[in-house]
């Protein structure tokens, strides 16, 4: 090997990011792995807008529904494509109350790790994004850790994004070692 070749010790993760927008016009942006089921993607949107799991409704890519059980490469996604959410019976849709929502961004300091962007309420603590990065970028049988710097902070995780004072496309930066 010659001197000024990298070596990277982790094989790579294709992952993309995929926009899902819902009938009030809300988009909620998550990083997923192209090979994982899109059923992780509407358990996020259910899991942010709890108002839209007991609503029944259908999920559209390109003017189709999409089942569960697809997946970002078997339905050949390109990094923002977007999802629409779209109810079934219009005016059945429960009301909700309003939430602060901001998308934050990671990215790997040594540019080897793909970026990871994720929407989140402001109110939520970072460790779910820092939970998502490890998850969404890492083969499972990687030991690799991180320390995660927003605005020049070290995070430990218990932080919100409303603590921090943190803004919608804000970025964190990560720094991986052994």
């Amino acid at each position: 090997m010659k001197d000024g070749y990298e070596v990277h010790f982790l094989p790579k993760v294709k992952v993309v990011t995929l926009v899902l927008q819902d009938f009030r016009g809300r988009s909620f942006t998550r990083t997923v792995r192209r090979t994982g089921i899109l059923q992780i993607l509407f358990d996020f949107y259910a899991a942010m807008v709890p108002a839209a799991a007991v609503s029944p409704g259908i999920f559209m890519y390109r003017g189709e529904p999409v089942k569960s059980q697809q997946t970002p490469a078997g339905l050949g996604m390109e990094d923002w494509d977007r999802i629409y959410f779209l109810p079934s019976i219009p005016g059945e849709v429960a009301e909700e109350k309003p939430e602060n929502y901001l998308t934050l961004r990671v990215v790997d300091i040594n540019r080897i790790l793909p970026d990871v962007h994720l929407t989140m309420r402001s109110s939520d603590k970072l460790k779910v994004l820092m939970d998502l990065y490890k998850a969404t970028v890492l083969p499972r049988e990687a030991y690799v850790k991180f320390t995660f710097l927003l605005n020049g902070r070290r995070l430990n995780g218990e932080e919100t994004p409303a603590f921090l004072e943190t803004e919608d496309g804000d970025m964190a930066d990560c720094f991986p070692y052994l």
